[in-house]
Parts: structure tokens; C-alpha cells; sequence
């Protein structure tokens, strides 16, 4: 399989080659095309005349024409280019739907909480996050996905879901602010009148939130940041108070000198799940048990 598959590789280049010396008429032209040596391509060349057992150009003193035998031969040989371009996409998409387990999150949190964990089998996994309109059902029905960590159990016949982690804010402030010391703090402790939030839209998480942020507005002054390094600097403030969550705290460090005070508000948690079809979860065991144990000692 191997000496097949090297014979074709070689059989490709040459036509890629003789392609490219066709459509230029000039050895020259192409191997600076190509970043190949003159020499290099002139037998590439010679070798495919020599197995086609048949001149493909007419030589003159300063240039090569293409002559008739080979604009027959570059008539099939673009067939077979793109055939080999047409056999790679379909390699490619099976790969990615038969030998990669693809994950999808409902929020990044969770995601770029579990990527360092997938690092031993990354060869092995394709994961992305999709945004709150997404029909959590659809895509494992669909096999976009092999599994989700879902915003909800799925109600679903042919869909299982188990609990993965329950998601909850904190509020990260200077060690010198008065809040400090408190062991856990509601949003609507008057106390709190100003709130430095990093806000990424679109997932469900932020979607749960949203109507009691509106709802806190009456009362706190919001500072809303959408770039990730501007917010960062931000928190160099000690005066500055933010939030955080059980989950992004483990990649996201605020700094030194601050506390993060769990938030008791309800409004403020969510429960993921990890969901698939039945009849895949024998394989995807190893995956499951993987992501339920990025979170055991959280």
C-alpha cells in the first residue's frame, strides 16, 4: 500500500509539473513557479515523455510549444488533478466525521476550561462552542456533533444527557475593598455600585443572564468591555470590580491582589450538561470520563 501510494505521489508531481511547464511554455517560468530547479524539472519532464512514450512539445532554439500529443495529455492530466482534489476533499470530510469525536460547546467558559485536558488526544478531537440559537437537539441528531455540553438536559428519545457542572459567579475584587471579607455577596448588596464586566454575546449563558443585568442597571453603573487584553489591563485598578466564574477563574487570572467572593444569586448559575446518542456512547466513553473528571476537584 505504501509503494502504491508513493507511485501515485510521484505521478501527481509530474503532472503538476508538466501542468505548469504547459500552461507557461517554458521550463524557466514554471520551477520559478514551483520554487524547482531548471534541471529538476527538465527531467521530470523527460521522465513522463519517456513512461507516455511520446514527445509532448516541440523544441525550438529559445522555447518549448506545447504540441498536439500534449495538449491531450494536459486535457486529462487537468482531469486527474482534479479528481485527486475532489478524492482529498472527501478523504478529509470523512476523516472528520468517522476518526475525530466532535465536541461542541453551548459557552466558551466550558470550552476553554477543557481544552488543556484534551491535549493527549488532540489528534483525536475537533471541539468548537456554538451560539444560543443552535438547536442543541439537531446537531447530535444531525451528527454535527458526537457530543455537547448543553445549556439543558435534551428531551430527546435517542439523546442521552448526564450532568457535567454546575457554572456560578463570583465577584473579584481588590484585597483592600471593603467587600473583601465577605464569604459570598448578592449583585444586589447596595454596597455595589459600579461592575467592570468582559462581555462576550451570543451564548447561552450571557443570554441567561441578561434580564437580570438589565434589572441591576437601576442601581449599578456598568463599564462593558469587548477586548479581552483591554479588560485585562483594566483590572489593574484596585478600585475596579469585575466578575468571574467557577470555571473561567482556572484560566483567567485576575491578578495577585484579588479576591473572588462567590455570588449567591440564582440568576447567576447554570447547570451543563454532557449530551449524545445513545447508541455512541460505548465510544465515546473515553471522552465523557475525560471531561466529568476535568471537574472533579474544581
Amino acid at each position: 500500500m505504501k509503494f502504491i501510494l508513493e507511485v501515485l505521489l510521484v505521478e501527481l508531481t509530474q503532472l503538476i509539473q508538466f501542468k505548469a511547464i504547459a500552461e507557461n511554455n517554458s521550463i524557466s517560468i514554471a520551477s520559478k513557479k514551483l520554487h524547482i530547479s531548471q534541471p529538476a524539472l527538465s527531467t521530470s519532464l523527460k521522465k513522463l515523455e519517456t513512461e507516455l512514450e511520446i514527445q509532448l512539445f516541440d523544441h525550438t532554439k529559445n522555447k518549448i510549444i506545447l504540441n498536439e500529443a500534449g495538449k491531450i495529455a494536459l486535457k486529462h492530466a487537468n482531469l486527474i488533478l482534479n479528481q485527486s482534489e475532489v478524492m482529498k476533499e472527501e478523504l478529509i470530510n470523512y476523516k472528520q466525521k468517522y476518526l475525530k469525536t466532535k465536541i461542541g460547546f453551548c459557552d466558551p467558559g466550558p470550552m476553554w476550561y477543557c481544552a488543556p485536558f484534551f491535549s493527549s488526544i488532540i489528534n483525536e478531537i475537533q471541539y468548537e462552542s456554538y451560539l444560543s440559537n443552535t438547536d442543541e437537539i439537531k446537531v447530535l441528531l444531525d451528527e454535527k456533533y458526537d457530543l455537547t455540553i448543553s445549556s439543558k438536559p435534551l428531551n430527546h428519545l435517542e439523546i442521552e444527557s448526564i450532568p457535567f457542572v454546575e457554572e456560578r459567579m463570583y465577584l473579584s475584587v481588590d484585597k483592600s475593598h471593603p467587600l473583601a471579607k465577605e464569604s459570598s455577596i448578592s449583585l444586589q448588596d447596595t454596597r455595589i455600585k459600579e461592575i467592570t464586566r468582559f462581555y462576550i454575546p451570543g451564548y447561552y449563558y450571557t443570554k441567561k443572564q441578561k434580564p437580570y443585568w438589565e434589572e441591576l442597571q437601576k442601581t449599578i453603573n456598568f463599564t462593558i468591555y469587548t477586548d479581552y487584553f483591554i479588560f485585562c489591563q483594566a483590572l489593574n485598578d484596585p478600585n475596579v470590580i469585575t466578575t468571574t466564574t467557577r470555571l473561567v477563574r482556572h484560566y483567567r487570572h485576575d491578578g495577585n491582589n484579588r479576591v473572588l467572593i462567590p455570588i449567591i444569586d440564582n440568576q447567576m448559575k447554570i447547570m451543563y450538561y454532557i449530551s449524545y446518542l445513545k447508541i455512541n456512547k460505548n465510544k465515546l466513553t473515553p471522552f465523557i470520563d475525560l471531561i466529568k473528571n476535568s471537574v472533579v476537584n474544581i
